[in-house]
């Protein structure tokens, strides 16, 4: 529940509550993996969110430091050319 409403200090809290207390040690793995995506996700969207708003330094900033770590460099690569073909479009429409 706390996963899903993004509420992830305090799920993550939890999960190390429930390691510690030597309790669920089948689903905290699972339950780990479903925070992290989430963060992720959660990450991701406001990226999107900022590309969306034409805030490309914004975005770039929160690409940097976190998302390079993630294996979905992919997704990256893919995000800087979006903004970069929005930015273009964006030069296009002032000229004009």
């Amino acid at each position: 529940m706390l996963i899903r409403s993004g509420k992830f200090e305090q799920a993550e809290e939890l999960l190390v509550e429930l390691e510690i207390g030597g309790k669920y040690e089948g689903e905290l793995t699972a339950l780990y993996a479903a925070l992290r995506k989430e963060q992720i996700q959660h990450k991701w969207d406001g990226i999107l969110a900022l590309i969306r708003q034409k805030q490309f330094s914004k975005a770039e900033q929160e690409i940097e430091p976190s998302l390079r770590k993630i294996k979905g460099y992919k997704h990256l690569q893919k995000l800087r050319s979006a903004m970069n073909a929005c930015d273009q479009q964006q030069m296009l429409a002032n000229a004009a």
